[in-house]
């Protein structure tokens, strides 16, 4: 159980930080 919840707490942060840095990218393209 507390695997799981530690798996989708790790998953849910790359894909925060994926998101992230594709924000980033698409805001240096749009200046």
């Amino acid at each position: 159980m507390l695997s799981r919840i530690a798996e989708s707490l790790f998953w849910i942060g790359r894909y925060i930080e994926r998101s992230d840095g594709t924000a980033r990218i698409l805001d240096v393209h749009l200046q």
